[in-house]
């Protein structure tokens, strides 16, 4: 599985998926306007 950044904004936060080490890194504010697509990528 390839590693998963997606970049935080001012309404969701940043997150950092790497299967290889095993880390789930999330950090920021998590107000999200729209959670599915927000979650999408993280959840699949």
């Amino acid at each position: 599985m390839q590693p998963l950044n997606k970049l935080g904004d001012q309404f969701n936060p940043s997150v950092s998926l790497d299967s290889q080490s095993g880390k789930l890194v999330i950090s920021g504010k998590s107000i999200p306007l729209d959670e599915q697509e927000f979650l999408g990528d993280i959840i699949n």
